[in-house]
């Protein structure tokens, strides 16, 4: 699973298939190896210190946006 290193190294990107839903059921396999692709990022990236912030939707392509931040400094923004 790729996982896009800003400069900054502030913010990653973690691509994820943007339509996981029907590859479950045609697919069953790729997804199972999919879910559990991202599960081991996720637990590296938490594991980092690193927070989910968002979604993003860009040109048929998903990623999540992780954020090296403290939870009391993602909450407090308005």
């Amino acid at each position: 699973l790729d996982v896009d290193r800003a400069a900054s190294g502030e913010h990653l990107l973690v691509e994820v298939p943007a339509h996981l839903d029907p590859l479950r059921s045609e697919a069953p396999d790729e997804a199972r190896r999919w879910r559990l692709a991202i599960r081991d990022v996720f637990e590296r990236l938490f594991g980092e210190g690193y927070l989910l912030v968002d979604l993003v939707h860009e040109a048929g392509r998903s990623f999540h946006l992780f954020e090296a931040a403290d939870l009391g400094t993602v909450l407090g923004r308005s």
